[in-house]
């Protein structure tokens, strides 16, 4: 019998996985996207809770997607290089673990918080 904490934790170590392996296996603007938001909601849950030590892996994992956003913004191919893939693939587990100790309540408000500030991006760049 498994506890519900360890069901969580399992839970969210296969979303992330699945995430990271649909994005560096094949990558697509809509796996980019999935991503990215993933790991901004991980990353503000963290931060609210005070998580610091945890933050390290998330940060990574964001650095290695904007390094692959901004060489399809340059050369207009979206790809993801081997030092990419190693840094998503060695963040995982870490962020898998810490996902596992947010609370609901936070989830839901940095889920809200990343979704918005996604929001007010898209709608920034169809005035530029």
């Amino acid at each position: 019998m498994t506890l519900p904490s360890q069901t969580n934790v399992l839970a969210s170590d296969a979303a992330i996985y699945v995430a990271i392996v649909s994005f560096t296996h094949a990558p697509t603007i809509a796996a980019c996207a999935h991503l990215q938001r993933t790991l901004a909601t991980i990353d503000i849950a963290l931060d609210l809770q005070g998580l610091s030590d945890e933050l390290v892996h998330t940060r990574s994992a964001q650095l290695a997607l904007v390094s692959v956003i901004d060489r399809r913004d340059r050369i207009g191919v979206l790809a993801v290089s081997a030092l990419e893939a190693l840094t998503l693939r060695a963040a995982a587990p870490h962020i898998a673990e810490a996902f596992g100790r947010i609370r609901l309540n936070t989830f839901f408000f940095a889920h809200a918080v990343a979704e918005r500030a996604q929001n007010h991006e898209r709608d920034a760049l169809l005035f530029l």
